[in-house]
């Protein structure tokens, strides 16, 4: 099923993971659209992220809390037609995997046969790790994001750097071990302070 562009075959988690191994830096932008896709044909690029931001970028919401299913199987959908090598993520958006496991995985499903992702990304730590699970068990890759979650932008109280205390930051390393051990492939750290991201990246 992998594409060529030129020389290089379309990546998987096992091609990103040996990169992690080897030590090499991996490249990850977000894009929404089928034009910027075809820029990213053009690069070095791994990974792509049809992220849930395009409520703001392409939607003119104020928050990723509009954002519907829908939304992200049409924009995903756009990039994935185009998209030649690089590995494609798309956003479970805000309730599409937190009320059970059966619906995250219905969901999930659609984001790949629909839209044609090759994984899917989760915010959250301990609390959807069950969801994690459920969806690789299932065949389906899973990237985490702890950090500043969006989804949570009423929780958290606003778009503010996460894990500065001891306290938060050893609450987000054992997101992290959970997230791992419910076999996430990878996890986004968004706003997360440098060293704490360096420690979780070496950890897991």
């Amino acid at each position: 099923m992998s594409k060529v562009a030129g020389n290089r075959k379309r990546h998987s988690t096992r091609s990103l993971q040996a990169k992690k191994d080897t030590g090499d830096k991996i490249s990850m932008v977000t894009c929404y659209d089928s034009t910027f896709a075809k820029l990213i044909n053009e690069t070095s690029i791994d990974m792509v992220l049809v992220g849930d931001s395009l409520g703001n970028v392409m939607m003119g919401y104020g928050d990723t809390l509009k954002v519907s299913l829908q939304d992200m199987i049409t924009y995903g959908a756009a990039v994935a037609r185009t998209l030649e090598h690089a590995f494609l993520v798309i956003d479970m958006p805000f309730m599409s995997y937190n009320i059970s496991n059966e619906e995250t995985l219905k969901n999930a499903a659609l984001l790949v046969t629909k839209a044609g992702g090759q994984a899917v990304k989760m915010e959250g730590g301990r609390a959807i790790v069950d969801k994690v699970k459920a969806c690789v068990d299932s065949g389906i890759p899973v990237m985490g994001h702890l950090g500043l979650t969006p989804q949570s932008i009423h929780t958290i109280g606003g778009y503010s750097v996460q894990g500065r205390d001891a306290e938060d930051a050893s609450r987000m390393i054992e997101d992290a071990k959970a997230l791992e051990d419910a076999g996430a492939f990878s996890i986004v750290l968004e706003m997360v302070p440098i060293k704490l991201a360096k420690e979780i990246a070496d950890l897991v």
